[in-house]
């Protein structure tokens, strides 16, 4: 197994040319990616803080980070300072010859993710936060990829098609020049080698999305669906999670702590999209990219007015949800894909019959009365025995 992404003194003379840091500090490390704190005592550029962040991702044929960059400067032109400021995104080479794509953008000093700090919260300050957020999430909505702007911001990226005209999807998903294709992407996506999992089939009807597995049915997006979803693209984040929300703590008039939004961070899953598929991708995100079912909950309450009215959109959602479950049960279980299936289960949820809701609590059940109260604990103890079982 090849070894992790890390840094070297030549990565560091590549990026800082001009001043050494006093300080680095590694936040996350993969084969192929590293994000690191760097600390300076003289500007390392003009214009530059001195407290700065650096994300470093192995050069594939296709820029990922250029786009990621772009796509930030898109957020930030429809609320300004959402995103932190991006000061060069370039590549480098390290010691041992990989290609690597690299930022280097403003750290956001004095604050938190959310995620550290949600547990403390009373009910009253969460609500708030998730308020801010979500207004947050609306103004940047409000960018429809038809807007001539949105030209302007991604030109040169991978998101203007050959056409001319802006992409469905985001660097993580790829991009589609319509709705069909974007679906046809993600059913390939969510193919296996030696099992299919779903299908896309045209009919005199409309587009017919159905799962090798019998139980798992189908759902047709007749002609007028797809127009009432391809006329309602904005621009999303598809990842509010709280890992990716930075709050400050601000002292209340009575003493108390509270905490307000800094900013968002991480636009690798951004794109345009229609906000059904941001709601829907939320949906697979709880039990694995998040913990927390108050979060979860609020989030789905205070977006679900920004989901338009009418059948297309819950068509969607059981679309994704039939192509992704059509792989997910037919794939040798991973340890997180058993760590979700078992979380789920001990929290007593199960998903709604009605598409926009998500999971909820089944109905009763005493714990449907009770308050939810997250536990580090309990979660330690559960992934500990399931990687023990899948041994």
């Amino acid at each position: 197994m090849g070894q992790d992404l890390t840094l070297d003194n030549a990565i560091l003379s590549a990026i800082f040319p001009s001043a050494k840091p006093v300080s680095v500090t590694i936040l996350t490390q993969t084969f192929d990616t590293c994000t690191f704190r760097a600390q300076f005592d003289v500007q390392p550029s003009e214009g530059w803080p001195l407290d700065l962040i650096v994300h470093m991702e192995m050069f594939d044929d296709e820029p990922v980070l250029e786009v990621v960059t772009a796509i930030g400067k898109a957020a930030n032109h429809q609320f300004p300072g959402l995103v932190p400021e991006t000061y060069i995104c370039d590549k480098a080479l390290t010691a041992d010859g990989r290609d690597v794509e690299y930022t280097v953008s403003r750290y956001l000093t004095g604050t938190v993710t959310l995620e550290t700090v949600w547990p403390t919260l009373k009910a009253q300050q969460k609500e708030s936060l998730v308020d801010a957020v979500v207004m947050a999430i609306k103004q940047v909505s409000q960018m429809r990829r038809t807007d001539p702007v949105v030209k302007e911001l991604l030109a040169g990226t991978p998101f203007i098609h050959k056409d001319g005209g802006v992409c469905i999807g985001c660097p993580r998903t790829g991009y589609s020049k319509d709705l069909r294709e974007f679906l046809t992407h993600l059913v390939d996506r969510n193919q296996l080698r030696r099992s299919p999992t779903s299908d896309l089939v045209e009919t005199p009807e409309g587009v017919l999305i159905h799962s090798s597995l019998p139980e798992l049915g189908s759902v047709l997006l007749t002609p007028e669906d797809m127009s009432t979803l391809e006329n309602n693209i904005v621009f999303s984040h598809n990842d509010i999670e709280p890992r990716n929300i930075c709050v400050q703590a601000v002292e209340g008039a009575d003493g108390s702590t509270n905490y307000e939004l800094v900013g968002i961070v991480d636009c690798h899953k951004a794109g345009f999209f229609p906000f059904a598929f941001e709601t829907a991708h939320k949906d697979l995100s709880l039990g694995n990219e998040n913990l927390f079912l108050d979060w979860y909950m609020l989030f789905k309450e205070k977006t679900r007015s920004m989901i338009p009215a009418g059948g297309a959109s819950a068509k969607l959602i059981r679309a994704v949800r039939i192509i992704t479950k059509s792989k997910c049960m037919q794939q040798k279980t991973s340890v997180m894909a058993e760590f979700r299936r078992r979380w789920l289960e001990k929290e007593g949820l199960e998903l709604s019959d009605d598409s926009l809701t998500g999971w909820e609590k089944r109905s009763g059940g005493a714990e449907t009365k009770q308050p939810w109260v997250f536990s580090l604990e309990e979660n330690v103890r559960l992934y500990e025995m399931v990687a023990q079982d899948c041994q």
